[in-house]
């Protein structure tokens, strides 16, 4: 029993890091390349929610036709959830943190007052990717900036430094946070009794089917499917096309409506 435990909890990591390379690959060809609307970058990232929907609506009823005992339980599918939540949390991280290096490194060099206030911290200069003198070229931040320069290779020496120094704080306060989490997570959930809404939907999302049933009960509530299909035809229709003009948007945020009140209200 306890083999097949560890089975399991192999097989799930398995799936999970398979879906992290998932997010990893698809998720800049799908922004930068194809410059289509982001799926991942979201509080419930698109992709991760459609690969457990893949998971859940797809595999584990397969599987349950084979084999019900083999079918991913909830505690698999929440491990797997986690792994590809962190690993969309590192490519949001990395697709901000180096241009964050380099923005400011350009900047410095080519504002006074900013270079005298990177002086004046006295920061050691493995912290930047160029020296940081006014009026002075930046040449590895300019080529991440702009353009790497034909025939010039990526400078991973001017690159490293800043990178393991600025990421080793950035782990140490993701695990901060995590042990914070740890300690107040269960005092709000369990006595103060606080609503988790996100957290609420992935629970849903995974929950063990019932006697005699495929799939978790949400999946055969009226009331789910009629929210979700409503908000993916918001979602498709507010899709950003690749060419052309996008006439036929629907409004989802409340800044443009309350401006266009505001606006009718002065003006009458």
């Amino acid at each position: 029993m306890n083999n097949l435990s560890q089975f399991k909890i192999l097989f799930a990591v398995l799936i999970g890091l398979l879906g992290a390379e998932l997010v990893w690959l698809i998720q800049p060809y799908n922004n930068f390349v194809l410059n289509n609307s982001y799926i991942a970058d979201n509080y419930i990232p698109e992709l991760v929610v459609a690969t457990i929907l893949i998971l859940v609506l797809l595999v584990n009823p397969i599987i349950s036709f084979i084999k019900n005992s083999l079918r991913l339980d909830t505690r698999q599918l929440s491990l797997i959830f986690g792994i590809m939540l962190v690993s969309v949390s590192l490519s949001q991280t990395m697709r901000i943190y180096p241009h964050a290096l380099a923005k400011g490194n350009m900047d410095a060099c080519k504002d006074k007052e900013l270079a005298d206030i990177h002086r004046q911290m006295k920061l050691p200069q493995c912290l930047y990717l160029d020296a940081v003198k006014y009026g002075e070229k930046a040449p590895a931040s300019e080529q991440f900036y702009d353009k790497l320069d034909i025939g010039n290779k990526i400078p991973w020496k001017a690159w490293t430094p800043p990178l393991f120094g600025w990421g080793t704080m950035i782990a140490s306060v993701w695990i901060i946070l995590a042990g914070l989490a740890l300690i107040l997570f269960p005092q709000w959930k369990e006595n103060e009794r606080l609503p988790f809404p996100l957290l609420t939907v992935q629970q849903e999302l995974i929950q063990e089917p019932e006697e005699n049933k495929l799939l978790p009960p949400i999946f055969y509530n009226k009331s789910f499917w009629f929210s979700a299909l409503l908000v993916l035809f918001i979602h498709s229709m507010n899709g950003k096309p690749p060419y052309g003009r996008n006439d036929s948007k629907v409004p989802s945020r409340m800044e443009p409506m309350v401006y266009t009140f505001r606006w009718n209200m002065e003006t009458h």
